[in-house]
């Protein structure tokens, strides 16, 4: 093997080398971008690369919502664009999408209120025209003709179309003020989630609160929820290592929590979405620099991320399914996997684009990946087959790259870089 020169031995070389086949091995390097496209403002009409919202309509049309406007999506070609400045959309910047009954798409904008679209117009309801309080929409469900909208310091609303009833702390003793997700039950039970009150149940009239004082689930900011076969309710908690987890209540008294130790060594920080299929497939978008979304299905978790995957970025908002494909809100794209359709596949030919140099090193190196890559993970191991040094680079858009190695000892080195679902490895002296 010609990559595995200046090694001092035969043995080692081929000691060395039987290392690389098994590091690709174990971390499962292989061509894995299969079934795997985003959709980004290069290639596309999506008016943003930050996505933050995505919904599937009952007609297989995928509704995509940015920081810099609204797009539906058609048959993988057809782009409908709605802005300030091409419509009466009252704010750029979505926040979350759902559909009524009635086929109406509904968004929550950050600044801009409520709006409502039909047939290419919006109805707007905000602070100035409405009951609302507060213009920064979080989430919206909807139980029969009811919505059930929650703000970000302006309460939850139930609005019938017509009538508007506020829940906040002051008329329910519970904090309401800031929720971030809203699920309505088959059965009409209504499942909050709040910044520091943790889960609210409300049954009828009457609200009931899972917090960490209240109950054993650990966190009492709760981000994210989806229900499983109508009383099992999944909670995605936290912003920071320190207050985030996963977990599943069982509607009555007991969380199941899901962490590094009994989740094949995932952590479930900044869990911004969760969406349980019709098949009870748990997928969980984590908002994070490290682990992208999970899927779960009762026995084992998949993890994919922008190294082991075609997901562009880890950082994602949500997720949504159509008959036949996985939709990915990402903070670089919109990105959709489909493992059967070969023909989706993210067209990243390699990772690095120059050598590595200097090399020999002085103890900095330098390293040019791809334009595609946005995040990139490096590991350096000593001819022993130890790893001496990893580091993570995130918000990228190719270029070079700077490594400090200067505290590793004079001799040679290997490296592995990963992103965007592939891997390569280069070697170097450090003098």
């Amino acid at each position: 093997m010609d990559n595995c020169i200046f090694v001092n031995n035969i043995s080692r070389m081929r000691s060395s080398c039987l290392f690389f086949v098994f590091v690709f091995s174990a971390l499962g390097l292989s061509a894995q971008t299969q079934g795997w496209f985003t959709y980004d403002t290069t290639n596309s009409a999506i008016p943003s690369n930050l996505v933050t919202a995505v919904y599937a309509d009952t007609d297989n049309a995928i509704w995509v919502g940015t920081f810099e406007g609204l797009a539906k999506f058609e048959d993988f070609f057809n782009w409908t664009v709605y802005r300030t400045d091409n419509s009466n959309l009252p704010n750029n910047r979505i926040n979350c999408i759902n559909q009524a009954v009635d086929g109406k798409v509904w968004l929550g904008t950050l600044a801009g209120g409520l709006a409502i679209l039909d047939n290419g117009v919006f109805t707007v309801y905000n602070s100035s025209n409405s009951p609302l309080t507060a213009n920064n929409i979080t989430d919206i469900a909807f139980e029969g003709n009811i919505a059930w909208i929650c703000t970000d310091g302006g309460g939850l609303y139930r609005f019938d179309g017509t009538n508007w009833q506020n829940f906040t702390f002051s008329n329910t003793g519970f904090q309401l003020n800031t929720c971030y997700d809203v699920e309505v039950a088959p059965s009409g039970i209504k499942w909050i989630a709040t910044l520091s009150d943790g889960l609210i149940r409300l049954s009828g009239s009457v609200f009931t609160r899972f917090n960490t004082q209240d109950s054993d689930i650990p966190h009492s900011f709760v981000r994210s929820l989806d229900i499983e076969n109508d009383t099992a309710v999944w909670v995605g908690m936290g912003f920071t290592e320190n207050d985030s987890a996963l977990a599943l209540f069982n509607g009555s008294t007991d969380f199941t929590v899901f962490a590094e130790n009994n989740s094949e060594g995932i952590k479930f920080r900044n869990v911004w979405d969760i969406l349980v299929t019709a098949a009870n497939e748990k997928w969980i978008a984590t908002n994070d620099e490290d682990f992208g979304a999970i899927l779960y299905n009762d026995t084992s978790f998949v993890e994919y991320s922008s190294f082991n995957s075609g997901l562009p970025y880890n950082r994602v908002y949500g997720i949504a399914v159509d008959t036949a494909n996985v939709w990915f809100a990402t903070a670089r794209g919109l990105a959709v996997f489909n493992e059967k359709n070969a023909f989706l596949s993210t067209p990243v030919q390699q990772l690095l684009q120059a050598k590595v140099f200097p090399n020999p090193s002085d103890g900095n190196l330098n390293i040019t990946l791809s334009p595609e890559v946005y995040q990139a993970r490096i590991l350096v191991f000593n001819v022993e087959g130890l790893m001496v040094w990893r580091q993570q680079f995130n918000d990228l858009n190719g270029g070079t790259l700077n490594m400090d190695v200067s505290e590793l000892k004079p001799g040679m080195y290997f490296g592995l870089v990963m992103g965007r679902g592939k891997s390569e490895y280069f070697k170097f002296i450090r003098q």
